[in-house]
């Protein structure tokens, strides 16, 4: 054997340890920048926007890129969305506008949603990794102006299920990751308690949950495309926006309590009116018994025509609502209720217009005129029998 490579192999053998021992960083991971780590995390984080039945972005919060074409956040962002569109603040231009919800575990509040047209990478989980108090971390989302926020400081506490870390989080914050200094996901941001005054208090959902979370069967749900509206919310929606600037003024007291007044108002109105009919009630059965012609039983027609328009009316308006019960994906037992609503209310409609028929008065001269449509004939005394 080469004596010089035997030397090379023996000094090597005792320089390694030395060095490693001498110089602990040598093995282990290299904390990141800040700057490093958002621009490793920042291809994979998105925004979420939330619209209602009127077609109105009402709500955005963030998420991330667990896998291709699947993006995290939390279940209370796209709890009760009617559509959601999902931007990425990185890509100009790049959007989907109608994501595919797998599925959504409220209890853990976490939601897993199938997009399209990214093709961003995955952020790496750090599993098997000890998350401890003390430990930096950064946090990356919600949407100010078309950009994400950055936010950093420590693990305050690590909790069985969840994180407490000092990092500044506000209401668009939920379902941003929770990264350490490598940029690898230690946590997803749930709540805070920025909006009761107190910073550097917010909440996170631990790798574990999340692990388990991902194991868990899938329920997909889809939506309508994002802004898609309907009709009658819409309609609601502008109405009562155009009354409060218009009115709101005059109890300068805020748009809400001016709300509260249109609802408490409407009360009273559809009170007045169901108090004005349960009078009449009585009335109206004493006239029934009327001799027919009778003003008594006239009076009880075209109030039983006027019953009959509100049913239509209110059978419409539910009608609607049904439909985007239907569209929104609601529990069965919910769709039962309004279709036994709108089929009373539909029964009521047709009973009443049946008796109106039976109760209206009868035009002059329509009782002279025979099966062939001839007063004259009639009243001439031609037997038309004959």
């Amino acid at each position: 054997m080469n004596k010089a490579f035997v030397r090379s192999f023996l000094l090597a053998t005792i320089l390694v340890p030395i060095v490693t021992i001498a110089n602990p960083s040598y093995c282990a991971e290299v904390d990141l920048t800040i700057q490093e780590i958002v621009k490793k995390v920042a291809p994979s984080v998105v925004t979420i926007e939330v619209y209602d039945m009127s077609g109105d972005c009402v709500a955005e919060g963030t998420g991330f890129f667990v896998g291709q074409n699947l993006v995290l956040t939390n279940a209370h962002v796209v709890d009760g969305a009617f559509t959601l569109r999902i931007p990425h603040m990185g890509i100009k231009k790049a959007s989907d506008p109608q994501p595919r919800l797998l599925k959504s575990d409220p209890e853990v509040d976490l939601a897993l949603l199938e997009v399209k047209g990214f093709g961003s990478p995955p952020l790496a989980m750090a599993t098997g990794t000890d998350v401890a108090p003390g430990q930096q971390v950064v946090v990356y989302g919600n949407n100010y102006e078309e950009e994400h926020l950055v936010s950093e400081g420590i693990i305050r506490a690590c909790l069985p299920e969840k994180l407490i870390v000092s990092a500044s989080t506000f209401s668009g914050h939920s379902g941003s990751p929770i990264l350490d200094m490598q940029g690898r996901l230690i946590g997803v941001n749930r709540s805070s308690l920025s909006a009761s005054g107190i910073n550097g208090m917010a909440f996170g959902i631990t790798v574990p949950i999340v692990e388990k979370f991902m194991r868990s069967p899938e329920r997909p749900q889809s939506f309508p495309l994002a802004g898609t509206s309907l009709f009658w919310p819409r309609l609601w929606i502008r109405i009562s926006g155009f009354f409060t600037e218009t009115f709101g003024w005059i109890f300068d007291a805020g748009e809400w309590l001016f709300s509260v007044y249109l609802k408490l108002a409407v009360v009273w109105i559809f009170g007045f009116l169901t108090w004005r009919m349960a009078r009449s009630i009585p009335k109206a059965m004493r006239a029934l018994k009327s001799p027919a012609g009778s003003p008594e039983k006239t009076w009880v027609a075209y109030f039983v025509l006027a019953v009959s328009v509100m049913m239509l009316l209110l059978a419409i308006f539910a009608g609607s609502l049904f439909i985007a019960v239907l569209l929104d994906g609601v529990p069965i037992l919910d769709v039962i209720i309004w279709f036994i609503l709108l089929a009373l209310l539909a029964y009521f409609h047709f009973r009443c217009k049946a008796l109106y028929r039976r109760l209206k008065p009868i035009k002059a001269g329509s009782e002279n005129k025979n099966a062939s449509g001839h007063p004259i004939r009639v009243k001439a005394g031609i037997d038309l029998t004959s």
